[in-house]
């Protein structure tokens, strides 16, 4: 453990004296469109606060068959038809096919179809709520921000991850429909805008 603390500091030492390029450590992107389709249903009954949450990327091009990864933040059922049904979930990594590089984003959900691709609805053809709220929890920073970073790759990678910073905020995406429950199957795309959270992100 110590030895990995002395290489994610060393790696961001080599950052700030401009002997490891900060072009090289992650992509820049700002409010950059993508679509992604769920590989697991999510649903306000039986998911739980904290699970994770992957959906695989349809577009852009150049990370087809990537993944965004995130966790569920509230699942909520009513139960009851005149009650609203809750689910909230966040994406905060862009990871490759096998997870090998990672870079933490925030993303933000724009549109949204079911897995039988009925726009603004639930598996159950409900009508769904959506609203996005920012959070300015502090989830990456300092030598943890090194730790999560470290997963793109050794010590590039965790300059990745300080360079994210104790700054970096989640965005929750909330979805509430009028009804017992709120489902959405693997297959269901989401629309999200997606900002690279590196030091260099502009």
């Amino acid at each position: 453990m110590r030895s990995y603390l002395r290489k994610a500091v060393v790696a961001t030492g080599l950052v700030f004296a401009g002997l490891l390029p900060l072009a090289a450590q992650a992509p820049q992107f700002k409010d950059t469109p993508f679509t992604v389709k769920l590989t697991s249903p999510l649903s306000s009954k039986t998911s739980q606060k904290g699970q994770e949450v992957t959906a695989q990327v349809v577009a852009p091009e150049q990370y087809k068959n990537w993944f965004m990864i995130g966790q569920v933040d509230n699942a909520k059922s009513s139960g009851s038809m005149t009650k609203t049904s809750e689910l909230r979930f966040s994406f905060h990594k862009l990871a490759n096919a096998n997870g090998s590089v990672q870079y933490p984003v925030t993303a933000n959900v724009t549109s949204f179809t079911n897995s039988k691709g009925v726009q603004n609805a639930d598996e159950e053809g409900q009508i769904v709520e959506k609203k996005n709220s920012a959070t300015k929890a502090a989830i990456i920073g300092g030598l943890a921000g090194a730790g999560i970073g470290a997963l793109a790759g050794g010590g590039k990678g965790a300059a990745i991850g300080a360079g994210a910073g104790a700054g970096a905020g989640l965005l929750f995406a909330t979805f509430g429909v009028k009804g017992p429950t709120i489902t959405f199957d693997a297959g269901s795309q989401f629309g999200l805008t997606v900002t690279s959270q590196a030091q260099n992100a502009r």
